[in-house]
């Protein structure tokens, strides 16, 4: 007999990997003096866990270079006229590709 992935078990829900993220980026933006908001959609998408372990070092590496590269200091972000917290967006949708804004 055949077994999807999701009858033995080997689905998840994306929010699994993504449970890391808050604190990584509470932190990383901490050490950096970044005031960031991290917004996350499409946490209960299930995928094969294989995937999302797969999916965890690329995705952290994005996050970092979102922080590293595309939220300025507070004080940079007045002076742009913007406001003084930067978001970070994650949005996983089954059918679209993962979109990643900063």
């Amino acid at each position: 007999m055949i077994h999807s992935s999701h009858e033995d078990g080997r689905m998840l829900p994306f929010s699994t990997l993504l449970d890391v993220f808050p604190r990584f980026v509470r932190e990383l933006s901490r050490d950096q003096g970044k005031e960031v908001d991290l917004v996350i959609r499409g946490g209960e998408i299930e995928m094969d866990r294989r995937v999302l372990e797969e999916m965890k070092a690329p995705l952290i590496h994005l996050v970092r270079n979102c922080l590293d590269h595309g939220i300025e200091p507070p004080q940079r972000r007045q002076q742009r006229s913007k406001p003084q917290r930067g978001t970070i967006t994650s949005a996983f949708h089954p059918k679209t590709a993962t979109r990643l804004s900063c």
